[in-house]
């Protein structure tokens, strides 16, 4: 913060309001996806997402309408002429008034820290200078600063506003010929998107002096005799590009070690142009054709690996969740016990659980209530506990999650909010939801969630292979009904999106889908990849990927129709030049 105050003060803007950059360090753990980097100067802090890249709210708009400076310069029409009188002995005489400056900012100039009440409002800072005609040695001037209640500004389609404060004196008065009438900045609280307004200059009593031959008589009121209009401009704001998420947002972690190392040299070594001893061109040619080496390996051995399952008199059962063409991929359907190649296969296995279940792999369900409750947000904030039971939660935590001060819902009171915990251990029972007073903060347990399960079943398929993992992605996939909490009222369920779960639940489910898929295929099974693929699209239903999964699927399985010679568990047909046959797209192939 030295070094960027240091370049505020070396700076040769005419506006105080500049900035500075610097960089700094600091080390955090690594699968800290939330981290805050929290800048504070005087009473106004700004918080910076350090994972996405996001500003965190309240972000104050006119900050970022000009990436140069904290404030936004605006542009006066001209020069307007003041007329005033002497009600002692009527002599009149003018001036000539115009704008020295205008900014919008988030700072009042008088430096007392006083900011706007709202992120979307700013300060109008008008600096402003007149100087009487001494031509004749007849004038009017030495005037005290004008009142504020004489100093308006209307902005397009809004309503007048008046200098809200007392004005800070920041002129040096009749040295530069100014008379003394604006020796002042005057501010207004505007919208922070203001681009053009009218200021006004009221007809009212000033103090000012009468000179006669430069010689001043005693000082009194000056009456403004007329009205007076200046038109201010600001540039508009630039419309605010869309910030897409940084590339590192879900992915997974960077190779470490000795073999990550000597990766990156050979990758360093392949570089040198045309003065290494293999051209480049040829070592490209030499990856792609192991690559596809690879990957005829690895299905031939899979295969003959598997081959037990198919020959068995009760195969391992694969069941995963159909539709019929016509019906759209993200309607849930019914979970057929059989397949076409496999005519006595058994029922998969269902998951056991003794726990009532909250269901967010489709639209949001609970059908264990006690009683109802009477409000959607009990229902959210049963969710919300369920998905966080990790550790216990105190109120203020639960209640800002839900409802973040800078959400679109108004935050409730803390006696609201405590009666909506009370509601909802109505609604599900006591011993599901403890009081917080004997147990630390609040905390759901013994209700188990369908997402939960869904991790659990595909982590342990991540693990293994052959039939048990096709088996444990089947009973996963049985839990998808639609897309992640499909159909949440308006407002509701916001954390869901400033946490990436909605984005990180279709992720996993696409993923365990395409695996799914995949394997099906390596075994001929190509009805059931194509319910493997369908079933992913009811979560992410413009997902690419799965739809090539579906289509591939689809012809492989038309073309066996269309020669039924062919038998169970011969290989589908493959093309090792073409990246999508069918390898996981998400994951380049691997030997097993």
């Amino acid at each position: 913060m030295g070094t960027i105050d240091q370049q505020i003060q070396a700076g040769t803007s005419a506006s105080a309001l500049t900035t500075g950059t610097d960089s700094f360090v600091a080390s955090v753990q690594a699968h800290q996806h939330h981290v805050a980097l929290v800048l504070t100067e005087g009473s106004f802090s700004q918080s910076l997402n350090l994972w996405t890249l996001a500003r965190v709210p309240p972000a104050p708009v006119v900050l970022y309408r000009d990436p140069r400076s904290a404030s936004v310069s605006g542009s006066p029409s001209g020069t307007v002429q003041l007329d005033f009188t002497n009600p002692a002995d009527g002599f009149t005489a003018t001036d000539s008034t115009d704008v020295a400056s205008t900014a919008l900012t988030w700072f009042a100039p008088d430096q007392s820290g006083t900011t706007p009440t709202s992120p979307n409002s700013a300060f109008l800072v008008v600096n402003m200078q007149s100087a009487s005609n001494e031509g004749d040695g007849a004038y009017i001037a030495s005037f005290n600063p004008l009142p504020t209640n004489l100093l308006t500004f209307t902005p397009s389609s809004g309503t007048p506003l008046t200098a809200s404060t007392a004005p800070q004196i920041t002129s040096s008065g009749e040295a530069n010929g100014d008379d003394g009438l604006f020796d002042a900045l005057y501010w207004f609280s505007v919208p922070a998107t203001t681009t053009t307004g009218t200021l006004t200059i009221g007809a009212g009593s000033v103090t000012g002096t009468q000179y006669t031959g430069y010689v001043g008589a005693a000082t009194g009121a000056i009456t403004i005799t007329a009205p007076a209009n200046l038109t201010l401009s600001f540039p508009a704001p630039s419309p605010v590009a869309h910030q897409s998420k940084p590339a590192w947002v879900n992915a997974p972690l960077p190779a470490t070690g000795t073999g990550a190392a000597a990766a990156g040299g050979a990758s360093g070594n392949a570089g040198h142009g045309g003065g290494g001893p293999v051209p480049i061109w040829l070592a490209v040619l030499l990856l792609v054709l192991v690559a596809a080496a690879v990957v005829v390996v690895q299905r031939r051995f899979t295969r003959r690996r598997l081959a037990p399952v198919l020959a068995s008199p009760t195969p391992a059962p694969v069941v995963v969740p159909t539709a019929a063409r016509e019906v759209p991929p993200d309607e849930p359907v019914a979970i057929p016990h059989t397949d076409d190649h496999a005519p006595n296969a058994t029922p998969a296995p269902s998951v056991p659980t003794g726990d009532p279940m909250l269901k967010v792999l489709g639209p949001v369900e609970y059908d264990s209530y006690r009683q109802a409750p009477d409000r959607r947000v009990i229902e959210e904030l049963l969710c919300w506990l369920v998905l966080h039971n990790q550790h216990s939660h105190n109120a203020d935590e639960i209640q800002l999650a839900l409802r973040p001060t800078d959400g679109s819902r108004p935050e409730p009171t803390r006696k609201t909010f405590h009666s909506y915990l009370s509601a909802l251990r109505q609604c599900i029972g006591a011993e599901y939801l403890p009081d917080a007073t004997g147990a630390g903060g609040y905390r759901i347990s013994g209700i188990d969630c369908d997402w939960a399960i869904f991790q659990r079943l595909s982590g342990e398929a991540d693990r293994t292979t052959g039939a048990r993992a096709i088996e444990l992605r089947t009973q996963a996939l049985a839990l998808v009904r639609g897309v992640p909490f499909k159909g949440v009222g308006r407002g509701q369920y916001e954390w869901v999106f400033t946490e990436d779960l909605h984005t990180d639940v279709a992720k996993a489910v696409i993923t365990c889908a395409l695996r799914l898929s995949n394997d099906l295929m390596v075994l001929g099974r190509y009805k059931v990849a194509e319910d493997a693929a369908r079933a992913g699209l009811r979560a992410a239903p413009d997902d690419e990927h799965l739809k090539r999964a579906r289509d591939r699927a689809v012809e492989a399985r038309n073309e066996g129709l269309a020669h039924p010679g062919r038998t169970v568990g011969d290989d589908p047909p493959t093309d090792p030049d073409d990246p999508e046959d069918p390898a996981d797209p998400e994951e380049p192939a691997q030997p097993t």
